[in-house]
């Protein structure tokens, strides 16, 4: 019986670290992108559940993503302005 406990309670330790490393990986593969000047070829997903808490530190995306379409426009207008 004690060995079955000892058993749940590494197979959950096991999940726990899984997810975190999953994480983290997918993190590190955003910066890959990012130091290849890629800011928006690659996108981590995540939950306000997330075991290392980048939910709520990474709010920001969305924000990103509405200035890069703002960024896009301006660039077309200027483009068309010196055609």
């Amino acid at each position: 019986m004690v060995f079955l406990v000892i058993e749940l309670a590494a197979l959950i330790i096991g999940l726990v670290l899984a997810n975190l490393t999953k994480t983290i990986s997918d993190l590190y593969r955003a910066t890959q992108f990012v130091r290849e000047g890629n800011f928006f070829g690659h996108r981590v997903l995540w939950n306000a559940e997330d075991a290392t808490g980048l939910g709520e530190s990474l709010q920001f995306d969305d924000q990103l993503d509405q200035q890069y379409a703002v960024d896009q426009a301006r660039q077309k207008s200027v483009a068309a302005l010196g055609k």
